[in-house]
């Protein structure tokens, strides 16, 4: 059976975003070799960032109580990417 071309260029938009995104994380950790960064503080950011949370200063972790001052002392993409910092208060529950 022949695939339509509506599934071929879907399938494809997802390769060229997964590439892209892969490419992008590549970059990013290349320039990030010479911060006094820790790694794994950065790779939460990059999984927000891949979830489309960048514009929430959201720590799921932090609000689920594993760690309460993650959200103070995590490292900020936009901060690390050059992007103006913006203030973000946390929405009352």
């Amino acid at each position: 059976m022949a695939r339509s071309s509506r599934k071929l260029t879907s399938a494809c938009r997802l390769r060229v975003r997964a590439a892209l995104q892969v490419e992008r994380r590549t970059v990013l950790l290349a320039g990030l070799r010479e911060l006094p960064v820790d790694l794994r503080r950065v790779r939460v950011d990059l999984r927000e960032d891949q979830a489309g949370l960048r514009g929430r200063q959201v720590d799921l972790r932090a609000r689920r109580g594993l760690r309460a001052d993650l959200r103070v002392d995590r490292v900020d993409l936009r901060e690390l990417r050059g992007e103006p910092r913006r203030v973000v208060t946390p929405r009352p529950r």
